[in-house]
C-alpha cells in the first residue's frame, strides 16, 4: 500500500504544479516542461514540453530560455535554427546563464546564425570561467 500513497501524492503534486502553471508561474511552467520532457509521471511529449518551457521563457526564466535555445539550436521539436537560438541564449546569457553564455560563445565562434566574431566569443568564454572560478571558491 505503501507505493500507492506515494503515487496518489505524486498525482496531486503534478495536478498541483500544473494548476500553477496554467495560473502564470514561470517556474511551475518550467518544472511541468521537465516532466513532458523525460516522461515523468506523465506521458513523455516534447510538444508539451516545449509550449511550457516557451511560456515560461516569455516570462524572463533564464534556464527556459536557455532550453529554447537548444530546441532551435538542434532541431528539437521545432524548426533548427541557429538564428533563433541565439536569441533564446541571448536572453539567458543576459541574466548570467554560464550555459548560455557558453553555447552563445560557440556560436560567435563558428559563425552559426552569426557572423564569426572571436572577440564576442571570447568575452563569453571568460563570463563562463569566472563563473565556474567563482562557483569553485564558494564551495
Amino acid at each position: 500500500m505503501p507505493i500507492k500513497k506515494k503515487k496518489q501524492t505524486k498525482n496531486f503534486q503534478n495536478s498541483d504544479l500544473k494548476s500553477k502553471a496554467d495560473q502564470g508561474d514561470a517556474e511551475a511552467q518550467y518544472l511541468l516542461g521537465g516532466l513532458y520532457d523525460i516522461g515523468q509521471d506523465m506521458p513523455k511529449d516534447y510538444a508539451q514540453a516545449r509550449q511550457w518551457w516557451e511560456k515560461a521563457a516569455a516570462q524572463g526564466h533564464a534556464e527556459a530560455q536557455y532550453l529554447m535555445g537548444g530546441l532551435h539550436d538542434i532541431g528539437h521539436g521545432v524548426p533548427q535554427g541557429y538564428v533563433k537560438a541565439r536569441q533564446w541564449y541571448e536572453k539567458a546569457a543576459d541574466q548570467g546563464h554560464a550555459g548560455a553564455q557558453y553555447n552563445l560563445g560557440v556560436l560567435y565562434a563558428e559563425g552559426l546564425g552569426v557572423p564569426v566574431d572571436t572577440a564576442k566569443a571570447r568575452e563569453l568564454f571568460e563570463k563562463v570561467d569566472a563563473q565556474r572560478y567563482a562557483d569553485s571558491r564558494a564551495a
